[in-house]
């Protein structure tokens, strides 16, 4: 979890960014959609680093990324001298065989 900026009215101020600019624009406000910060940095409230994206898809965004992770440190664990190559072949195959 990262630290998130409060407003004085309680509100997270990415939130606000992106329902300002969703009505500015004449869309509705966010209600069930999340706000994901593109580079994974939540002190970084610039609106080109704002996404707006469903519950469901922001969860499923973080559990592949996590996975990529876990699976990248343990190869490189296990595989010392392999190249980076070598893992991304490995991980499309890991993906494709445990439906990540």
């Amino acid at each position: 979890m990262g630290t998130y900026q409060i407003d004085l009215d309680g509100q997270y101020i990415h939130r606000k960014i992106k329902n300002t600019n969703r009505i500015m624009a004449g869309l509705p406000p966010l209600g069930e959609l999340v706000v994901h910060h593109k580079n994974k940095n939540p002190a970084d409230n610039r609106t080109s680093n704002l996404r707006t994206m469903s519950r469901e898809a922001h969860y499923t965004l973080h559990k592949k990324s996590k996975a990529y992770s876990t699976y990248r440190t343990k190869f490189f664990a296990n595989n010392p001298n392999a190249s980076p190559k070598t893992m991304s072949y490995k991980w499309k195959k890991f993906k494709e065989r445990n439906n990540i």
